[in-house]
């Protein structure tokens, strides 16, 4: 593992949530944005693993920021769609406006 390559950071991240470990996957996805701060698929990762783990303002706060990001993505869509409904129920909105 490189001390730079934020996107290793991010897929260990992403197998230590599949395992349940949400606060070590928290973790390594807060390294990964401290070395590319305009990933969107982190902010995305984190904001799942924050919710599964009841932060959920602070996953809120990473939708927010990876909805930021990846809006101009086509790829990225229905990830946004995804993160959307998540802030919608944490606003107890059941559709969006």
């Amino acid at each position: 593992l490189q001390p730079t390559d934020s996107d290793a950071y991010m897929n260990i991240g992403i197998v230590l949530q599949k395992q349940g470990k949400l606060d070590e996957a928290i973790d390594m996805y807060r390294k990964a944005i401290q070395l590319r701060k305009d990933s969107a698929l982190t902010f995305y990762n984190l904001g799942l693993a924050r919710w599964a783990s009841g932060q959920h303002q602070e996953a809120a706060k990473a939708f927010q920021e990876f909805i930021r990001l990846a809006q101009e993505s086509p790829s990225t869509r229905d990830k946004v769609e995804e993160a959307q409904a998540y802030l919608d129920k944490l606003h107890g909105r059941t559709e969006r406006n």
